[in-house]
């Protein structure tokens, strides 16, 4: 990506699903499809989407309040 070039929903997507961990798979097939067949994606449906999975595994202590802090980084950041 270029320095100052504005990037689309779309885009910071699809560099967020690559980058999330495996306990994450399910929401990364339904988005890395709705991707593949040209939708377009809100960016704020789908981090409410991480948001909701991420308090699932948090409830079911399937992950370490302490090892989320790249879960938060992700759920925080806006689309510049």
């Amino acid at each position: 990506m270029e320095c100052g070039k504005k990037i689309e929903d779309n885009e910071l997507i699809m560099h967020m699903l690559y980058n999330l961990p495996s306990v994450y798979d399910n929401i990364n097939d339904q988005y890395m499809k709705d991707l593949d067949n040209k939708k377009d994606i809100e960016l704020e449906d789908f981090r409410a989407d991480l948001r909701r999975k991420y308090d699932r595994l948090l409830d079911q202590g399937n992950i370490d309040k302490l090892m989320t802090t790249t879960t938060k980084k992700l759920l925080k950041k806006k689309k510049h």
